[in-house]
């Protein structure tokens, strides 16, 4: 029954990602989870009590995978029901990590419970099954204010703090007055600190950029074989959107606007799309050195090559298969097209270009990312009709808005299906393609910040400060407990 509550718990506490950013109900249900795991009253395993809460938030907050099945048509619709069940479960583990720490250390602590939630987000984001989504600090997605604090410490420094927060009212409501006070007025000071400091951060001045881009959002059949079969009517008709550009300095294709490998045949056809005196940017396969890459190319009105950036985090299953399944299973394929898996990338530079930008190709603009140089503003391309009608595609428009913030630059998202977007330097939305329609965007890249921000500054060192900030006060505060309380036993 226990465990029962606790997938309840973690099911409600998933309704605070987008897009239903139901707040105070998922950090009740937090709060509520803390509180079981410090319980002296009952008796249960630590691990399979955390691992029952990821399987409840992850069973809905992430059913839109199997939409993606179904790219091929009806062919994998077998294959839907594990998806729907045997990938939360696999998600699930990560939390089960999280409380087999907990059990095993014995320490419930607050800063002790931050740090191992962060491991946990961390391992999840980055280990090999890169998967960074639906972290708990997305919870603030719509909180414009709170959301700003990510310009200091990044997403992972908001999930830090949101862990810190909620175990606070836990520990108001299990520990007396002396015991709890120190760890409630830091988590009060610092949550209104981060409240005026998103206020102040709003009205930062910003520099005004002169980009004028045009964003493609064809709205092409999600399903991959139509797509293949009608792949160059398809590359004909997004080249046509394309025309009539001459006074813009970017034309964007989202990914999957092209299916085929980029060769001189190919730029032959595309060049064309390319402004005059501007730059085309698509993506496109690519093969070198007996590797396959998934590549975000810059190409110019003569059909050079200006910029070439490959794919570094690559999707599990639908652009490679993971744990060598394929020699256990040969009818495993990925998603994609090709049966050869892709490589990941190693560098990010996309500088040679008039207006430098981060590049970021799908689910990559959900990576917290701190190239070394000098950009302005940020290029996603992204095919979110893998995701279907449902919560995915909002899932991840709202998970983008946060590199903007971190970054303080603007971010232009272009999306096969929707949903595409100019994202400005506070996470603000000023223009959208909505899912499944066909459209243009003609814009000018919006301003970005004219002091750049810590993170962008110093990446995820700024998450090491704000540990020791956090951690000092309060190893300070446990230590004179320790003392008061050592005196007392003497004294008696």
């Amino acid at each position: 029954m226990i465990y029962f509550i606790s997938f309840i718990l973690g099911l409600i506490c998933s309704f605070g990602q987008p897009p239903f950013n139901l707040i105070l109900p998922s950090i009740c249900s937090l709060a509520i989870f803390f509180a079981l795991i410090e319980s002296k009253y009952y008796k249960f395993s630590k691990t399979w009590f955390s691992y029952s809460f990821g399987y409840g938030y992850f069973i809905y907050s992430v059913h839109w995978f199997s939409e993606s099945l179904l790219a091929y048509g009806d062919s994998l619709l077998w294959l839907m029901p594990f998806g729907l069940i045997l990938l939360p479960a696999f998600f699930a583990l990560y939390f089960a990590l999280f409380g087999y720490m907990i059990e095993k250390t014995q320490v419930t602590n607050i800063l002790t419970i931050s740090l191992t939630w962060l491991l946990m987000e961390f391992v999840r984001s980055y280990l090999y099954i890169e998967f960074p989504w639906i972290l708990i600090g997305y919870i603030w997605s719509d909180d414009i204010i709170i959301s700003q604090s990510v310009s200091l410490f990044g997403i992972f420094g908001l999930s830090f703090l949101t862990i810190f927060w909620t175990y606070a009212i836990t520990e108001s409501f299990l520990k007396t007055r002396t015991q709890n006070f120190n760890i409630i007025l830091v988590a009060f000071i610092s949550f209104i600190a981060c409240y005026v400091y998103g206020a102040i951060h709003l009205s930062s001045p910003l520099k005004e950029q002169n980009i004028k881009v045009r964003i493609i959002q064809p709205n092409l059949d999600q399903n991959l074989h139509s797509r293949l079969k009608n792949n160059f009517n398809n590359l004909m008709e997004i080249i046509d959107l394309s025309q009539n550009s001459d006074d813009i300095d970017y034309v964007i294709w989202p990914e999957g606007a092209n299916e085929y490998t980029m060769d001189g045949n190919l730029i032959e056809y595309i060049k064309s799309a390319a402004p005059k005196n501007g730059s085309l940017i698509l993506n496109a396969s690519r093969k070198g050195d007996d590797k396959y890459y998934n590549s975000l190319f810059i190409v110019n009105n003569s059909g050079e090559i200006l910029d070439i950036y490959d794919k570094m985090h690559l999707v599990p299953l639908g652009e490679f298969i993971p744990f060598k399944l394929r020699s256990l299973l040969p009818f495993i394929n990925k998603i994609t097209p090709g049966e050869n898996d892709y490589s990941p990338g190693s560098n990010i530079d996309i500088s040679k270009t008039k207006y430098p930008f981060l590049p970021s190709i799908c689910y990559e603009d959900s990576f917290p990312e701190h190239p070394n140089y000098k950009f302005t503003w940020i290029v996603n391309l992204t095919n979110d009709g893998w995701f279907g009608p449902d919560i995915g595609p909002h899932q991840h428009l709202e998970i983008a808005k946060f590199r903007s913030i971190e970054h303080g630059v603007p971010m232009v998202r272009a999306s096969l299906t929707g949903i595409s977007a100019i994202i400005d330097s506070f996470g603000n939305i000023s223009h959208k393609i909505p899912l499944f329609e066909k459209g243009i965007i003609n814009t000018k890249v919006p301003e970005y910040l004219a002091n750049s921000t810590l993170y962008h500054k110093y990446g995820n060192h700024m998450l090491i400060l704000l540990i020791l900030i956090f951690g000092l006060p309060l190893c300070l505060g446990l230590f004179n407990n320790f003392y008061l309380s050592s005196n007392n036993l003497t004294i008696s």
